[in-house]
């Protein structure tokens, strides 16, 4: 038998079924050869250890999928209970045991069964039950009954209930063995199993070393991750003073030419929120994709005034043909970070003079965008390979990331990139976004009103200040309070359409003021400000309406303006209809 590589039927052999308490009960490919023994007309005797009025019957159902009252009706299935028939007072008779065994195998031969399996369990029970020196009798009385009477047994070890003394002599008994839980039941002798064994710890400790270093390295990231949110805070704090004094000077400075600048450094300022947004998102878990309505040329001008740096020093034009007046319904800074890649990836591809073009225009009612250059192009290998991460033709100078992002940018956007190329002849990619957003942002816009007023709860002066000057830009009346008794007579006195209240107050509790505020004035929207790196558990937002996070910009601000002034008009008010806007 020994050799064999999956377990069968064979007289005279006692077999070892290795398990534990920690190993899944549920094991098909013991369970399909049990089954089909039985269906083949073999005989099992299942010795169970527990006094019970009947045996545990769900095991056959739940472990091996087999109806047991079948195969018992049939006489196939015999329960052989050892505390009830093999244990006299307390005490075990060995006689008694082996007369038992062979008078159940004797009737079963009468019965013409020529197949025979004893099928029966090693655990707690007879650690604690019966001595060592009993349990190991037992088991040899066992293996001479399966010489005697040429039958097989299965004996399954449940390693950790036995101890080490017991477990070695018990398996000493056994001719070969088979691990519980396998995908397959292959057979091993006492070597292999040894050798198997030693090839498992060997595997054990290999992984338990992984495991510590990979605990090691999370114990890190979680490190990393609570210094970045602080580094992400200060950040927020320094892009919302670029962001809202960039957005001031487009607005009041008299220079012509420098409205160029400002808008590059607005724009930049806002990618790098997006960016510090995804880290953040990371950190936290969560995945945030938030689209709104864009135009395409203008995405496609703020990215060509970013790349302007990268031709400084090379004889490169860039020129626009911006035919499409369409807007697209994405999330601006991924879009514009794809074309800035491809602006970049033409750039580079010029060794010293050339021309890349990027234009835009419509088809079949879809949106395109299309980025070329006179290159030194790709042959069709490298074409072939140019999504794939990692790959890249830079060298030490390119990660090889770029191009594999921005396609699954597009892909999220059900946006398509082609791309055609020559070796010699420069590359043209091909963008195609299918949104029709026009008629969208129209009906999203028509709530937007210019005479509203707000009431801010703020008891910092600095970011009071720049609520009110995000609210001038729009033309929105703003005013500050942070008496408690002074925010509920003003709500009272003066008609206001929504309340900004700032989640880090000193004094006061900001979800107990909203509580408040809804008690006696249901239908004013409240708006949370946060930073970025907070969080709070939504089921204590019951009474806030909107959150916004800063930094923000203008646009933003205006968004949930406009959002709260829907909320207000259709009388429309949910509790639960939390919205971030960062």
């Amino acid at each position: 038998m020994y050799g064999l590589r999956e377990l069968q039927y064979e007289e005279g052999i006692l077999c070892g079924i290795m398990s534990s308490n920690l190993a899944n009960g549920y094991c098909a490919p013991f369970g399909n050869f049990i089954e089909k023994y039985l269906e083949s007309g073999g005989a099992l005797i299942y010795v169970y250890n527990k006094t019970n009025k009947k045996p545990d019957k769900e095991y056959f159902e739940r472990y091996w999928e087999i109806d047991s009252e079948l195969y018992e009706k049939k006489g196939q299935l015999i329960f052989l209970c050892l505390e009830d028939q093999l244990l006299c007072n307390k005490t075990v008779n060995m006689e008694m045991i082996e007369k038992l065994y062979s008078n159940k195998v004797k009737a079963l031969r009468k019965s013409n069964f020529k197949k025979i399996i004893v099928y029966m369990i090693q655990d707690r029970y007879c650690a604690f039950k019966i001595s060592e020196e009993k349990t190991y009798n037992i088991l040899s009385i066992l293996k001479r009954i399966v010489n005697k009477e040429r039958v097989m047994a299965l004996v399954k070890y449940i390693v950790d209930d036995l101890s080490e003394r017991i477990f070695i002599n018990l398996i000493s008994l056994s001719d070969y063995f088979i691990i519980d839980g396998h995908n397959d039941l292959r057979v091993y002798n006492y070597s292999e199993l040894i050798k198997n064994t030693l090839e498992n710890l060997f595997i054990k400790q290999n992984y338990e070393e992984q495991n510590i270093k990979e605990l090691k390295k999370v114990e890190n990231l979680k490190n990393m991750g609570q210094l970045f949110q602080g580094i992400i805070h200060d950040f927020n704090n320094l892009l919302s003073t670029i962001i809202g004094v960039s957005q001031i000077c487009m607005l009041k400075s008299p220079r012509e030419g420098l409205n160029e600048y400002f808008n590059t450094i607005y724009k930049t300022s806002l990618d790098g929120k997006a960016i510090l947004n995804k880290v953040q998102s990371y950190i936290r878990g969560i995945t945030d994709n938030r689209k709104g309505f864009y135009n395409i040329n203008n995405i496609v001008e703020t990215s060509i005034s970013m790349a302007k740096y990268r031709i400084k020093s090379k004889k490169i034009v860039i020129k626009s043909r911006l035919n499409s007046d369409n807007l697209v319904y994405c999330n601006e800074h991924e879009i514009r970070q794809v074309v800035l890649n491809l602006l970049l990836n033409s750039i580079d591809s010029i060794e010293e003079e050339g021309v890349v073009t990027v234009s835009t225009y419509n088809s079949g009612g879809n949106t395109c965008l299309r980025v070329e250059d006179t290159g030194v192009g790709m042959d069709k290998l490298t074409l072939g390979r140019i999504f794939e991460p990692y790959f890249t033709t830079k060298g030490d100078k390119g990660n090889g990331l770029g191009l594999n992002i921005s396609k699954q940018i597009l892909e999220e956007h059900d946006a398509t990139i082609k791309v055609e190329s020559k070796l010699g002849n420069g590359s043209k990619f091909t963008i195609t976004f299918t949104q029709k957003a026009g008629q969208m942002l129209a009906e999203s816009n028509a709530f937007y009103k210019r005479n509203t007023k707000v009431l801010i709860i703020e008891d910092s002066d600095i970011i009071g200040r720049e609520l009110l000057k995000y609210l001038s830009i729009l033309n929105i009346n703003g005013k500050i309070e942070i008496d408690k008794n002074l925010i509920l007579k003003e709500l009272l006195e003066n008609k206001y359409e929504l309340v900004i209240c700032n989640f880090n107050l000193s004094n006061l509790n900001p979800l107990k003021i909203s509580e408040e505020i809804k008690e006696k004035f249901p239908d004013i929207p409240f708006v949370l400000l946060m930073e970025n790196s907070e969080i709070i558990n939504e089921k204590y937002l019951g009474t806030v309406d909107f959150i916004l996070r800063r930094p923000f910009t203008t646009e933003e601000l205006a968004e949930i303006i406009r959002k709260c002034l829907k909320t207000n008009k259709n009388n429309e008010h949910n509790e639960h209809n939390i919205c971030n806007i960062s």
